[in-house]
C-alpha cells in the first residue's frame, strides 16, 4: 500500500520540523532554507507506518511559495494542517484551507505544534478559534492532535491516527497508462536528468517508453527510484524519481510538464469548469479576468470567460471556461485552483468537467450544454462528443474525454451491447442516431437524385459520398451505403448505388410528350432527325434530352444511329427482318444490302455498323457475316 501525505499550514509553525519527527528526516535540503530557516521548496521524505509505505510532502508555508505550495499538495490522499500553539491561525493557515477544500481532499488531520510554548488555557482559546475557522472545510469534522516536535509528545499518538485514516483509503488505479505529473527536474553528474513526482494513475517500469508532455518528446526510463533506492517498477501512489534517456536536455524540462505512456491524453488550451470562489474575494472577478491556472504540478497563464454573466462575486459558484496560453495536459475530474495575478488572491477551484472547450456563445443554451456536461454518465458524454464529431475511433474518444484506454474499451463494449453505438469498422464508432441519421440521408439523397433523373439508373457512390461530406465523415458514409447494400435497400451496379424497388421511368407528366416523340421518330423509319430535335418539337425541357437518350436505348425502344440519332425499335426490327431473311442467313456485302433494303448509302453504312455492335454480324474485310 502506497500514500503520499501532504503537511500545509502557516510558515514557522513546525512543518518540517513535524516532519522530522515523524521520519527523523531533515527536507530543508538548500543552504538558503538552513540560513533563513524557512522551507523554499517542497519537501520529500519517506514514512514507514505499520507496513504502509507512504511518502511526506514538506509544502512552504510562506506566501511567495503559494504555488509551490499547490503544486505540492495536488497529488495527495491526505493532509495534515499544522497550526503552532504559540500563534494560533494565521494568514496562510486560512489561505491553505481554502486551497486543500478548493482541490477536494477528504482526508486529513489537525496538528497543533508547539504546545509546550503555551499554557494549557491558552490552548483552549487555539483550538476554539481553529474550530471557528475551519467551518465548512474538509476539516470541520477532523480529528485534532497535539504535537511537541522536539520532545516528540504526541508523535506516536499521531502515527496511530495516520495509520487508521491511511488503511480507509482506497488504493489508487495502478492499471491503465502513466500519469505522472513533474514536481522536480535536476542532471545527476554522469546519469543525466532525473525528475520526480507523485504517479498519480498507472505503473512505470524501468526501460519503459515515456512521453513528456507537452513537448511530445520521447524518453527511456534508465533507472526507477523510490526514495533513493533503485526499483524494477513504482506504481500509481508512490513518489518515484525516473533516470531519463533521450534528446531532451534538463532545460526543456520544467516542474508542471507530464510523463506518461499513452497519446490518448489531451493537450487542452480551452477548459471547461466547475469553479467554486473563496468567500472573500478584495475585489469582484470581470469578465476575461487574467488568472493563474494551478492543476497537478502545472502553473499556466491565461484568463476566465463566463457564459452567464460579466462578473463573479464571492462565494458563487459557476459553470465557466478557463482559456489557457500554453497548453497543458488535463483530464475531466482533476482538481484545480485559480489566482489573481494583481492584486495576488487565490480565486476559486473546483474540478474539470471538459478538456476539449470551445468557443461557445454567451447565455443559457451553453450554461445547459455545461450542466449536461457536469452531470453526464460515461456513457452520455459518448454519446455526446459522437453527436458532435459523428464517427470517431477508440483512441480519440479516450482522448477528447479523458478516459483511459481500459475504461472506454469497457464502456464502448457495454454500449455496443445496449445497442447505443454501432461499430462501423473495427475500432471505429458512432452512435446509433448518428448511424441511423446517415443512414435516412444517404436513401433521401439517392431518392433525391431519382425523382431529379427518373430516367437514370442511379447515382454515382462518389458522387453521393462527396454531397454528404458536409454533414458526416466519408468512412460513415460508405460505412451506412455498405450496409444498406448489404440489407438490400440499395442496390449496386459497378459505381452506380440506386434504390432497389426504382426503375428508370418516364415521368407521368411528360409521358404523353414520349407517345409522340416515338410516333415522330417511327414515323421517319430510317431518314431521321436528331434526338434533340424530336424532343424540342415536343417542348421536352433540354435536362431531358441526353438522359431520355439512353433511356430509349436501355428500354429498347430506339437504336443508335450515329452520336445523337436514335431509330424506332419497329424501323429497326422491319430492317434487320428484312435483310436477314433476304440474305438467307449467307454473308454479305455493303452492296447487297443497299439492293435488298433501299436505304441511302450514309444511313445503310450507320445500320449495318449497328448490327456490329449487336453483335449480330461481323465484318470480315468487305464482307459481313452473320453471327446467329
Amino acid at each position: 500500500m502506497y500514500y503520499t501525505i501532504g503537511i500545509a499550514g502557516h510558515i514557522n509553525h513546525g512543518k518540517t520540523s513535524l516532519t522530522k519527527a515523524l521520519t527523523n528526516i531533515d527536507t530543508d535540503r538548500l543552504k538558503v532554507e538552513k540560513e533563513r530557516n524557512i522551507s523554499i521548496e517542497l519537501g520529500y521524505a519517506q514514512f514507514s507506518l505499520y507496513g504502509i509505505e507512504a511518502s511526506i510532502i514538506d509544502v512552504p508555508g510562506h506566501e511567495k511559495f503559494i504555488k509551490k505550495m499547490i503544486a505540492g499538495v495536488a497529488g495527495i490522499d491526505l493532509v495534515i494542517l499544522v497550526v503552532a500553539a504559540d500563534e494560533g491561525v494565521m494568514p496562510q493557515t486560512r489561505e491553505h484551507i481554502e486551497i486543500l477544500t478548493l482541490l477536494g481532499i477528504v482526508n486529513g488531520l489537525i496538528v497543533v505544534t508547539k504546545i509546550d510554548r503555551v499554557e494549557p488555557e491558552f490552548l483552549n482559546m487555539v483550538v476554539e478559534d481553529i474550530n471557528k475557522v475551519v467551518k465548512g472545510s474538509i476539516f470541520e469534522e477532523v480529528e485534532t492532535l497535539f504535537v511537541d516536535n522536539i520532545r516528540k509528545t504526541g508523535i506516536d499518538e499521531l502515527k496511530l491516527s495516520l495509520h487508521e485514516k491511511l488503511i480507509e483509503i482506497p488504493q489508487r488505479i495502478s492499471n491503465g497508462a502513466l500519469r505522472l505529473p513533474i514536481d522536480q527536474v535536476f542532471t545527476i553528474h554522469g546519469h543525466g536528468v532525473v525528475v520526480r513526482g507523485t504517479i498519480y494513475e498507472g505503473v512505470v517500469n524501468k526501460g519503459d517508453t515515456l512521453i513528456v508532455l507537452p513537448q511530445q518528446c520521447s524518453v527511456k526510463a534508465k533507472e526507477v527510484q523510490i526514495h533513493n533506492c533503485s526499483k524494477d517498477k513504482a506504481s500509481a501512489g508512490q513518489r518515484v524519481a525516473i533516470n531519463i534517456g533521450g534528446a531532451l536536455k534538463q532545460s526543456k524540462i520544467k516542474r508542471g510538464d507530464v510523463i506518461v505512456t499513452s497519446t490518448n491524453f489531451t493537450l487542452s488550451t480551452m477548459v471547461d469548469v466547475s469553479l467554486n470562489s473563496v468567500n472573500h474575494l478584495q475585489y469582484p472577478v470581470k469578465q476575461r479576468t487574467p488568472i493563474h491556472f494551478y492543476c497537478g504540478t502545472t502553473e499556466s497563464s491565461g484568463y476566465i470567460v463566463f457564459f452567464d454573466r460579466n462578473e463573479l462575486r464571492e462565494g458563487s459558484e459557476v459553470l465557466c471556461q478557463i482559456r489557457l496560453t500554453n497548453p497543458i495536459v488535463v483530464k475531466r475530474g482533476d482538481r484545480f485552483i485559480i489566482r489573481r495575478p494583481s492584486p495576488s488572491e487565490t480565486i476559486g477551484g473546483g474540478w474539470v468537467i471538459g478538456t476539449a472547450g470551445e468557443k461557445y456563445r454567451f447565455g443559457e443554451e451553453t450554461i445547459q450544454r455545461l450542466l449536461q456536461q457536469r452531470e453526464a454518465s460515461s456513457e452520455e458524454r459518448v454519446l455526446d462528443v459522437l453527436s458532435t464529431k459523428k464517427c470517431l475511433d477508440k483512441n480519440e474518444i479516450s482522448k477528447s474525454l479523458s478516459i483511459s484506454s481500459d475504461q472506454i474499451n469497457e464502456i464502448l463494449n457495454g454500449m455496443i451491447d445496449s445497442d447505443q453505438i454501432v461499430e462501423i469498422e473495427p475500432g471505429f464508432f458512432t452512435s446509433k442516431e448518428v448511424y441511423n441519421d446517415a443512414g435516412s440521408q444517404v436513401k433521401f439523397e439517392v431518392h433525391k437524385y431519382h425523382e431529379l433523373n427518373p430516367f437514370r439508373i442511379g447515382i454515382s457512390k462518389a458522387e453521393c459520398i462527396q454531397i454528404l461530406e458536409r454533414n458526416f465523415p466519408k468512412k460513415l458514409i460508405e460505412a451506412v451505403i455498405n450496409k444498406e447494400i448489404e440489407k438490400r435497400t440499395i442496390a449496386r451496379e459497378q459505381h452506380i448505388i440506386y434504390l432497389t424497388d426504382f426503375e428508370p421511368h418516364i415521368p407521368k407528366e411528360l409521358v404523353s410528350k414520349f407517345d409522340r416523340v416515338l410516333d415522330n421518330l417511327k414515323h421517319d423509319r430510317m431518314e431521321v432527325k436528331e434526338w434533340g430535335e424530336y424532343c424540342r418539337s415536343e417542348n421536352v425541357h433540354s435536362r431531358f434530352e441526353h438522359e431520355s437518350y439512353h433511356f430509349m436505348i436501355t428500354k429498347k425502344l430506339g437504336y443508335p444511329i450515329g452520336d445523337k440519332q436514335l431509330i424506332h425499335y419497329e424501323t429497326f426490327d422491319d430492317q434487320f427482318k428484312l435483310l436477314y431473311h433476304a440474305t438467307k442467313k449467307q454473308p454479305f456485302s455493303l452492296q447487297d444490302a443497299r439492293e435488298i433494303l433501299s436505304i441511302p448509302r450514309k444511313n445503310l453504312v450507320k445500320f449495318l455498323e449497328l448490327l456490329d455492335l449487336l453483335q449480330f454480324t461481323k465484318r470480315v474485310k468487305e464482307i459481313r457475316k452473320w453471327t446467329l
